[in-house]
């Protein structure tokens, strides 16, 4: 049954790229922003990933699942940016500094230093492709299809190395939190 159950996850991962296009295409249309679409995006494939193997077992329709949980995780993404455009309004209506402008004050500055260090640590671990993928996706804006060219990868190792990469730097960010 265990075969069964692993047999499913790898179902759904494969699910999810035969269906990639059209979920990207899906998301823009909820988003309307390929940017945040990608990252929507990204986020899902990482869920479907994670996803634990007893639920991946039980899911009837694979495909309505995607889907459905595309297009929570759009929602969610609107709403987080209208969070954050609303509230960066409100701080321009009454006067308050936005936060990027605002004077750095010793505790935000030493809190800055220790994210940095903690990012810096972590992508000094990394695997070289990994590091290397991830710089490239970050720092210079090339989509995952350039960076498959420039690393001579396919464009599923180049997810792979990127969603693994912001996993480590996530799990570095909070690792500081808990301290």
């Amino acid at each position: 049954m265990g075969e069964i159950i692993q047999e499913s996850k790898h179902q759904l991962v494969d699910l999810f790229h035969k269906n990639q296009q059209e979920l990207m295409r899906f998301l823009i249309s909820k988003v309307s922003n390929t940017h945040d679409a990608e990252d929507v995006l990204q986020d899902l494939f990482i869920r479907v990933s994670d996803l634990d193997k007893s639920l991946a077992y039980e899911i009837d329709k694979p495909k309505s699942y995607l889907f459905t949980v595309a297009n929570n995780m759009a929602t969610d993404s609107l709403r987080k940016n209208a969070r954050r455009s609303a509230h960066l309004s409100d701080s321009k209506c009454i006067g308050i500094e936005n936060t990027q402008t605002a004077p750095n004050t010793p505790d935000r500055i030493l809190d800055a230093q220790q994210q940095a260090e903690r990012l810096r640590v972590a992508l000094s671990v990394m695997p070289a492709k990994r590091r290397q993928t991830f710089l490239l996706f970050k720092y210079r804006n090339l989509t995952r299809a350039e960076i498959s060219v420039e690393l001579g990868l396919s464009i599923h190792a180049v997810e792979k190395h990127l969603v693994r990469a912001l996993k480590n730097c996530r799990d570095a960010l909070q690792q500081g939190d808990l301290a």
